[in-house]
């Protein structure tokens, strides 16, 4: 299972940067429908848990990720983060295809239960894949996704001495005194009182920002 876990995720990594899985953590294992048969796969069952990484902040390909040389060390110098992990496999691995699917996750939501097999967050539609026998797998990939329940993350470390100014944008669909802006939901604020913090709004996406007073 580690060996496999280590192949698939070397494709998932562009060839620019290079990371090595160093364990696998399974926290649940659980029957699909409650072992309801998928054609020829048979039952399907769901492990959930986390993979962890680390790289080498001296390997010249991965010069190209910004303030590594910012990032925490452990003690033989290699910078480590870990991802949440789901995998959709038959119970019977003979019955499967052997091929192995891997969703590469829109804002930590999957994106090939809806569009192979037209189901929902909590479902699995037709099961179109599942019949067909993949094994499917979600690795969090985006750090700046919102936590919360079925979201498919990976949790980075943070750089050290950067004060970087971040940008969000959102669009309400009704009126409300607030909004979530959730591309900084991984953000701290150094100084909250700090003028370089700004709201500004704009009717349309070619509008010009007009800038919010703070005391508003």
């Amino acid at each position: 299972m580690r060996r496999l876990l280590f192949v698939w995720i070397l494709l998932l990594i562009p060839e620019i940067n290079y990371a090595e899985v160093t364990r696998v953590e399974i926290a649940t294992r659980t029957d699909v429908m409650n072992g309801e048969q998928f054609g020829s796969a048979g039952s399907y069952e769901q492990l959930v848990g986390r993979i962890y990484f680390s790289i080498d902040p001296q390997n010249p390909r991965n010069r190209v990720i910004a303030d590594l040389d910012r990032a925490p060390k452990n003690a033989s110098g290699r910078i480590e983060m870990s991802s949440d992990l789901k995998i959709l496999r038959p119970k019977d691995s003979a019955k499967g295809n052997g091929a192995l699917l891997i969703d590469i996750v829109n804002r930590g939501t999957d994106t090939v239960i809806s569009g192979f097999n037209r189901g929902t967050a909590n479902n699995l539609g037709d099961g179109f894949l599942m019949k067909m026998g993949y094994t499917i797998v979600w690795v969090g990939w985006e750090f700046d996704t919102p936590q919360r329940n079925g979201s498919i993350r990976i949790d980075v470390p943070t750089t050290q001495g950067v004060s970087p100014i971040v940008h969000a944008m959102t669009t309400p669909n009704a009126r409300s005194a607030s909004a979530q802006f959730s591309d900084l939901a991984s953000y701290i604020a150094g100084d909250p009182a700090s003028p370089q913090n700004t709201l500004t709004i704009r009717n349309g996406p070619l509008s010009k920002p007009i800038t919010i007073e703070r005391s508003r």
